[in-house]
């Protein structure tokens, strides 16, 4: 006897998240952080991430993370830093960082 078993994969999208936005996904979930492209040459990079979000996708204005478990979970819900910052082509001193809170359930 075969018995199916179906799981739905949740997924948080987040377009132009401000800083200091918290994030619940749930362990197997999907992450996918967005940024409107802006006049200029400009691209968003990862500066600091916690390690139970594994990067599947990075682009520049796109990015995609799955969501594994935390590293202590019997402490319950853990919430970790995302930090993303963007830096203009020949602006060097010029950058925006977006802080962003991910809670695992």
């Amino acid at each position: 006897m075969s018995v199916g078993v179906q799981q739905r994969i949740s997924r948080h999208v987040l377009e132009d998240p401000a800083s200091g936005q918290v994030i619940d996904a749930g362990v197997g979930s999907c992450v996918r952080v967005s940024f409107r492209r802006h006049l200029g040459d400009s691209r968003w990079q990862v500066l600091d991430r916690p390690a139970h979000l594994v990067p599947i996708e990075e682009n520049g204005h796109d990015f995609a993370f799955l969501v594994f478990g935390p590293e202590q979970p019997a402490l319950g819900p853990v919430g970790s830093t995302l930090r993303l910052v963007r830096q203009r082509s020949g602006r060097p001193d010029s950058s925006e960082v977006r802080c962003l809170t991910v809670t695992v359930s």
